[in-house]
């Protein structure tokens, strides 16, 4: 997960975008690779407030960061299906890449 925010955009294209889809795959394979080690996180890190939230807003914080023009917290939010570990399970479904396109399409960009 320290790649996602340390992460450094490109010249080309959508930083914000890139990044979105680095952090979604990145949770995406995760799950897949290490689903007991996925399955944990799930129980112990999302069910307690205190160490999610923060996590939320480093997220929030790095998509500022890339795109000041952006609300990260909003930002974060419309993408909650893409890295949550709640939706999990959907990750594999065929339109995985393009219901990402269109969310992200949603943003203007």
């Amino acid at each position: 997960m320290a790649t996602i925010f340390t992460w450094e955009p490109e010249n080309h294209g959508s930083a914000l975008h890139d990044w979105l889809w680095l952090m979604t795959n990145t949770k995406k394979t995760l799950h897949q690779s290490i689903p007991k080690m996925f399955k944990l996180y799930t129980e112990y890190i999302e069910n307690n407030a205190r160490l999610v939230n923060p996590h939320v807003q480093k997220l929030a914080e790095k998509a500022e960061d890339i795109d000041p023009s952006k609300n990260g917290a909003a930002v974060i939010t419309a993408f909650t299906y893409f890295h949550n570990p709640y939706f999990a399970k959907r990750w594999c479904n065929e339109s995985y890449q393009e219901d990402f396109e269109a969310l992200w399409t949603l943003l203007g960009e």
